[in-house]
C-alpha cells in the first residue's frame, strides 16, 4: 500500500490510524506508571484521539478489547502485578468511554479561532479525564473488594496526589498526538504542492 492509496481511500486511512493508536497503546500499557525505561500509559489519550480521528464506535470496542488483551498478557506472561484486576475492572469500559466521547465532542465542535479551539480542547481533555478518574477510582473503591477499613473521604485524600499526573499525562499525549498529526498533514501538503508544480 503506498502513501497515495492511504490519502485517497478513507478506509485505508482509518485502518492505518487505528493501527498507529493500537501500537502506541501496546508500547505504553504494559507498565502503567512509567519509569526511566518505560513511558506512562497512553490509553486514556488514545481513546480521546480515537474519538477525534476514527469514524464510528467500532474503534472504541477494538481499542477496549486490545486494552484488556494487553493487560491479560502483561499479567499472565510478564508477571505484571494484578492488583487492579477485580470486578471493578469492568468499569474501564465507561472510564474509556468518557475519553472517547470527549474526542467525539471535539470532532463535532465548530472550528473557530485558534485560541477558542485550544481552550475548548484543553477543557474537554481535563473534563473527560477527570470524569474517567472519578469513574475508575469510585468503582475501584466500591467494587474491587481491595479497599477496606478506609472511608471514602480518606480514600479520596489518598488519591489527590494521583489526579494531577493522571490528567497531565493525558493532556500531554493528546497534544503530542495532535501535534504529530498536524506535522504529518503539513508535510503531506508540501509534498503534494511540489508534485503539483512539476
Amino acid at each position: 500500500m503506498n502513501s497515495t492509496s492511504l490519502r485517497s481511500d478513507p478506509a485505508n486511512r482509518q485502518i492505518a490510524l487505528l493501527g498507529v493508536l493500537s501500537l502506541v497503546m501496546m508500547m505504553t500499557r504494559f507498565h502503567h506508571e512509567g519509569s526511566v525505561f518505560s513511558l506512562p500509559d497512553a490509553s486514556l489519550a488514545i481513546f480521546f484521539l480515537a474519538g477525534i480521528f476514527l469514524e464510528g464506535p467500532l474503534s472504541y470496542w477494538v481499542l477496549l478489547i486490545l486494552a484488556a488483551s494487553v493487560d491479560y498478557i502483561a499479567i499472565t506472561a510478564l508477571s505484571v502485578n494484578s492488583y487492579c484486576i477485580s470486578p471493578a475492572y469492568l468499569f474501564l469500559a465507561p472510564t474509556y468511554a468518557a475519553l472517547w466521547f470527549g474526542g467525539r465532542f471535539i470532532k463535532k465542535s465548530p472550528h473557530r479561532s485558534l485560541m477558542h479551539n485550544a481552550a475548548l480542547l484543553a477543557l474537554t481533555v481535563v473534563f473527560s479525564s477527570s470524569l474517567a478518574f472519578l469513574i475508575s477510582n469510585v468503582s475501584f473503591y466500591w467494587y474491587s473488594g481491595k479497599v477496606s477499613g478506609i472511608g471514602i473521604v480518606d480514600y479520596a485524600l489518598e488519591l489527590m496526589g494521583e489526579f494531577g499526573p493522571y490528567v497531565g499525562a493525558t493532556l500531554f499525549y493528546v497534544l503530542a498526538g495532535l501535534g504529530i498529526n498536524a506535522l504529518l498533514r503539513s508535510l503531506a501538503s508540501i509534498r503534494l504542492s511540489r508534485f503539483g508544480s512539476l
